[in-house]
């Protein structure tokens, strides 16, 4: 709900921005593109309040129980999509219930599937381009370490004698704790993986590079430059969703990964609206309108960026066992509805600040 809130409260904006430009260059493609999508959240989103309102009744689009991410609204509607610590934590599980069980037929059917559905989740470490070789090796051979120490587990367990299964073999529980350990490894690679990740998009903070460079473009008309960085623009929103995935993984509340989910799908949604918006002011380089309107979209992409320089710090706090304390930026604040009609100010990091969240990955290992 408070998701389709933030989308609705910043879309007035764009939706009145995009208008205004569509009606002062009717002829132009890509302001009509603009404000069609804007529309097209802001429908989304109240569908979103309408399904949660209705406790899941019927909605119009493409809204439904299964669905992770509403189409380009930037609104999660469900977290089925299982995460690396819950899967850590579900295998967790299931080992320490050999200690009363033992390993029957059963358990080491749900063992096993347990160990693949861990394994899974980490392929979103070891696929991304952004991870590092060394980082990919790690998992890699981390999780090959945990499949044979679940192999030895089953093994020991298979071989106890069940008729003093009251009796705790010291082999089953050395095998437990060996398979833990690991599985704790496991873990804490996934974490240092993420935040090395997050720190090298604050590292190179290229955000505000491309979007002087797109402005700088577009009021010159210089269409084909527009094109070459919104090549670069696209990339670099990938990597952005690349954090955002891996801060979901390793997210140790709901409301962190509804919010790591969240702020991807902003940046999956406005990264055409921020290109849509650079090639209509290329288009019009002297429309003081077109001007405006890239504007509202750059100082959105802004405001964005914080709220992840906030997350990842939320998320280390979290995973270092601190209070989960849930401040994000672009969000209105409760008893304050006035986001409507003030211009968009997105908080500019400082450098020293920017220092600080680019060393998260590295705290994390001490």
């Amino acid at each position: 709900m408070s998701s389709a809130r933030a989308v609705l409260e910043k879309s007035t904006m764009m939706l009145l921005i995009t208008s205004k430009t569509l009606l002062r260059h009717p002829e132009c493609a890509t302001a009509k593109q603009n404000r069609d999508r804007v529309f097209t959240q802001m429908r989304k989103a109240l569908d979103v309040i309408h399904y949660v309102a209705t406790d899941g009744g019927h909605v119009s689009g493409d809204v439904s129980p299964s669905t992770t991410v509403n189409g380009d609204s930037g609104i999660s509607l469900s977290q089925h999509q299982p995460t690396a610590f819950k899967a850590i934590k579900e295998f967790e599980d299931q080992v320490e219930i050999t200690r009363v069980t033992l390993v029957g037929p059963h358990t080491e059917a749900k063992l096993l599937g347990s160990l693949e559905a861990l394994i899974e989740t980490m392929q979103d470490f070891t696929d991304s381009a952004y991870t590092s070789h060394e980082h990919r090796e790690r998992i890699l051979m981390v999780c090959e370490k945990l499949r044979h120490e679940l192999a030895v587990l089953l093994r020991v367990g298979a071989n106890l004698d069940q008729r003093v299964s009251s009796v705790m073999s010291q082999d089953l529980e050395m095998a437990i704790l060996k398979t833990r350990e690991t599985s704790r490894t496991l873990k804490k690679q996934a974490i240092d993986t993420a935040m090395d990740q997050a720190s090298d998009v604050f590292k190179l903070n290229e955000d505000h590079e491309l979007l002087a460079a797109l402005k700088s473009a577009g009021t010159n008309g210089l269409k084909e430059r527009v094109d070459e960085l919104s090549v670069k623009f696209e990339e670099h929103a990938d990597q952005l969703m690349e954090v955002c995935k891996l801060l979901k993984h390793i997210s140790g509340t709901e409301s962190l990964i509804i919010w790591s989910e969240h702020i991807k799908s902003l940046f999956m949604s406005q990264t055409a609206e921020v290109i849509q918006a650079s090639k209509t002011l290329a288009s019009y380089p002297v429309s003081k309108i077109a001007n405006e309107n890239f504007e509202v979209f750059a100082n959105a992409w802004v405001t964005h960026i914080n709220d992840l320089s906030v997350l990842v710090k939320d998320v280390n706090d979290v995973c270092q066992g601190k209070t989960d304390r849930q401040v994000y930026l672009s969000l209105p604040r409760p008893g304050k509805h006035g986001a409507t009609t003030r211009g968009m100010k997105p908080v500019h990091l400082s450098t020293e600040e920017q220092a600080k969240i680019a060393k998260l990955g590295l705290e994390m290992k001490l």
